[in-house]
């Protein structure tokens, strides 16, 4: 009897804390409950607590935020997967960085290394933001490049509909620019163009060619 009565437990509480965020939030944040209402999360019974938790004080200063490894407990083959794309290697691929730029300086290592170690530091800067301007600077790497940790960088923090990861305007929130412009240069590619004007069925996006499978 004990087990039932702690199964019964087990599959009320969530439903409660869900209720108490959603009673909440449609008052503060009625986009974020619609989006959710409209995912595979709601239906399937996964709710707020399940992936964010319920430390509302830390929520609230921003420290919740909810990794990947929070989606793999669910999603164990999709964050195998990424673990071993370009996308999972992130910053730990040595990528941005000035130790192969010619008449650098040493002092940069700084920005992303402590001293003696080839691993980044969490806080990392990339060098070569920080010389282009102050803007790039204080957005530093991590705004693109925290993808190595956060599915919801191409899913999207609420939804669950593929088509959000499968559509090229998400690469280009981090695919462009000075340092990258692999967007600006698709878009303005034989490829781009048609891809605007005929769409995917007559030439190729990011998804096409780098999301085979």
């Amino acid at each position: 009897m004990k087990w039932l009565f702690s199964a019964l437990l087990l599959l009320f509480v969530p439903a409660v804390w869900a209720s108490d965020c959603v009673d909440c939030h449609e008052k503060t944040s009625p986009a974020m409950v619609q989006m959710w209402r409209q995912s595979a999360h709601a239906p399937a019974g996964v709710g707020c607590v399940d992936c964010h938790g319920d430390d509302h004080e830390r929520m609230k200063a921003g420290q919740a935020e909810v990794a990947a490894e929070v989606c793999g407990r669910c999603h164990a083959r999709a964050l195998t997967e990424h673990r071993q794309s370009r996308h999972g290697l992130g910053l730990h691929s040595g990528w941005g960085c000035t130790r192969n730029l010619s008449g650098r300086d040493r002092g940069e290592c700084a920005f992303c290394h402590q001293q003696g170690s080839a691993l980044p530091v969490s806080t990392v800067q990339c060098a070569r933001f920080l010389k282009q301007s102050s803007e790039m600077g204080q957005i530093g790497c991590n705004r693109c490049h925290q993808v190595e940790n956060a599915c919801g960088s191409c899913h999207g923090n609420h939804l669950t509909d593929l088509k959000i990861a499968r559509d090229p305007q998400v690469c280009a929130k981090c695919h462009m620019g000075p340092d990258h412009p692999q967007w600006e240069m698709w878009q303005t590619s034989q490829h781009g163009q048609l891809n605007r004007v005929k769409g995917g069925d007559v030439a190729p996006d990011c998804q096409a060619c780098h999301m085979v499978d």
